[in-house]
């Protein structure tokens, strides 16, 4: 979960800092055929459909970076304030905005609201999911006449990383 979100996160991508140390000795410098990084592997495969949505997706590369409010009744919003959560933050560039959302729990789903961008978004649009999921939700208005808030509903497995737009 931590490459994923470095991933879609401004910063050079890696695994980890000083993952040099970790990748060097997968590879053989003088034979480019001599490979121990098992590109079969489910971890790995999963880390390159993130990284090219990453390229691909403009907001995700270049955009600036919000952390998401999340509430568990779709009223009351505010950061996350212990574990485990859904954290959630945004990649906006021009008028396009990504979310990226994650549950933090190893063992139980997660059935949180997130607040989305109501300058992007009106109720009824909906945000797709490009990682994570299939299908889409829908921009919820905030049920509080007096408040413009603009939230999307997420259900989320255990560990699951979702990437919407």
């Amino acid at each position: 979960m931590a490459t994923a979100s470095r991933t879609t996160s401004p910063s050079i991508p890696a695994s980890a800092h000083g993952d040099e140390f970790i990748r060097e000795p997968l590879f053989d410098l003088q034979d480019q055929k001599r490979n121990y990084l098992n590109p079969a592997c489910t971890i790995y495969q999963e880390i390159a459909k993130i990284a090219k949505i990453s390229q691909q997706v403009e907001a995700l590369h270049f955009g600036r970076m919000y952390l998401r409010s999340i509430s568990g009744d779709g009223r009351d919003f505010g950061v996350p304030q212990s574990q485990p959560c859904t954290l959630a933050f945004s990649r906006i560039l021009a008028y396009q905005e990504v979310l990226v959302a994650y549950n933090t729990s190893t063992t139980q789903a997660r059935n949180d609201y997130v607040i989305v961008d109501q300058t992007f978004h009106q109720p009824g649009n909906s945000l797709h999911f490009l990682y994570g999921a299939e299908g889409a939700v829908q921009v919820q208005k905030h049920p509080d006449p007096t408040n413009p808030s603009m939230f999307v509903q997420l259900t989320l497995a255990p560990m699951q990383f979702v990437i919407l737009r």
